[in-house]
């Protein structure tokens, strides 16, 4: 396939967006940056290779196909940040992040407090661990689109977070 100067090469084919590679472990970026560079024999710029582009990922959502590398690196970094918050939340509701008679494990504390108190106290901590679970069935989905890319951000981020809240 020839590329002219003015024709940039897609970074994939949209035509064919999956939410996951079905056929192993993929390097969108790799790919895009190292598969198809210009032959330098040749005065025109073709490429060294005939294969196609690789399939768009979808991000979790149909419509947020991630078919340029700037769309590709946000929503590496949106993952990336959301394996960091999986652990903040997780340091909170250890009570390594906040103090601990916030979250009400404590007798002593629990008789002072009124009956309005203990319920929002009760549905902060049932709230934070729906908000855990859900961020790390997100960041399940991210691995499971077999990006190599995707995965390693999944890991990045949990190991920055959880670096960065427990000892």
């Amino acid at each position: 396939m020839s590329h002219s100067a003015t024709t940039p090469r897609p970074f994939c084919d949209a035509s064919m967006s999956m939410t996951m590679y079905m056929d192993g472990f993929r390097s969108p970026l790799l790919a895009y940056l190292f598969h198809h560079q210009p032959d330098a024999s040749n005065t025109t710029t073709t490429t060294t290779t005939t294969s196609a582009p690789p399939p768009c990922l979808n991000f979790l959502f149909r419509g947020w196909t991630l078919n340029t590398p700037t769309k590709f690196l946000t929503a590496m970094g949106m993952v990336i940040l959301l394996g960091i918050a999986v652990e903040v939340i997780a340091a909170m509701r250890s009570g390594n992040a906040i103090p601990s008679y916030f979250l009400c494990h404590r007798r002593r504390r629990h008789r002072t407090l009124t009956p309005c108190q203990r319920i929002m106290i009760k549905s902060a901590v049932v709230g934070s661990h729906v908000l855990q679970a859900l961020a790390g069935y997100v960041l399940m989905l991210a691995a499971m689109s077999y990006s190599v890319e995707m995965l390693g951000c999944v890991l990045m981020g949990l190991g920055i977070g959880h670096a960065t809240c427990f000892e």
